[in-house]
């Protein structure tokens, strides 16, 4: 499973910098220097693994660089996420092996009886991209694990059928386009990427966090603009689009 993700991973990363040299460029430039050496390092690198009481171990160590002090048994947040992709393995990392109490009821225990086989994939400047894991595939264990988390198992009826009758072990994962996106501009402000949104309501000249470079480099990112033939706003609000410091391009 792991092995996929980092592949998939890779695979995007690398298209979007052969496809969007352009657009590349720009956030290279403007937005975040050194960007493109970074993604050509993640392409090309080997992705960490460690497991969550190692990990736990190593941010305990520096908890007082921390808002959020880590114990065994927390969910780590994205300060601690980060820290371990930037600072420990400076470069994507799998965090495995999460306690039970802190991962969703279909995730398959280990033989420790304390931790889920699962994982999560950290990316230097997002955090958390992905999370997969082995699912249980036992009806009677699942349901333990149910009535131990107290759901209701009519709640999940359908879920529960999938098992009842037969099944074949199986693992999966999720990957959230905004943070896939991030992960290719290092970009934290993931909810904040209105090129992203479905209703397009925000310019691209106003999604944080370029703002601050077109401000103090207008006319320089204009003059890129204009050189490769950007549509600069492509909005559905007037009020932003007159804020925007290339509309008269």
């Amino acid at each position: 499973l792991m092995d996929l993700e980092e592949e998939m991973m890779k695979y995007i990363i690398a298209g979007i910098m052969k496809k969007c040299p352009d657009e590349m460029a720009f956030f290279n430039n403007f937005v975040d220097k050194g960007l493109i050496d970074r993604l050509n390092n993640v392409v090309h690198s080997e992705f960490g693994h460690i497991t969550y009481t190692d990990a736990i171990e190593i941010l305990k160590k520096n908890n007082e660089k921390f808002a959020f002090k880590v114990e065994w048994g927390c969910d780590i947040q994205t300060e601690h996420e980060r820290y371990l992709s930037e600072e420990v393995f400076k470069k994507p990392v799998f965090v495995t092996d999460y306690p039970k109490e802190i991962k969703a009821f279909y995730m398959k225990i280990n033989e420790d009886g304390k931790t889920v086989r699962g994982c999560d994939l950290l990316f230097p400047g997002i955090g958390e991209v992905t999370g997969g894991s082995e699912r249980e595939t036992d009806y009677n264990k699942l349901k333990a694990i149910m009535d131990e988390k107290s759901l209701k198992e009519e709640d999940y009826w359908w879920y529960m059928n999938l098992r009842k009758f037969g099944s074949v072990e199986h693992s999966g994962f999720g990957l959230g386009l905004a943070r896939a996106g991030g992960a290719s501009e290092k970009d934290p402000l993931i909810k904040s990427r209105g090129v992203l949104k479905a209703k397009r309501e925000f310019c691209f000249c106003s999604v944080r966090p370029i703002k601050h470079s077109l401000q103090q480099n207008q006319a320089e990112v204009a003059e890129w603009f204009k050189a490769h033939a950007w549509k600069a706003c492509e909005v559905t609000s007037l009020r932003r689009f007159e804020s925007c410091p290339l509309r008269h391009i």
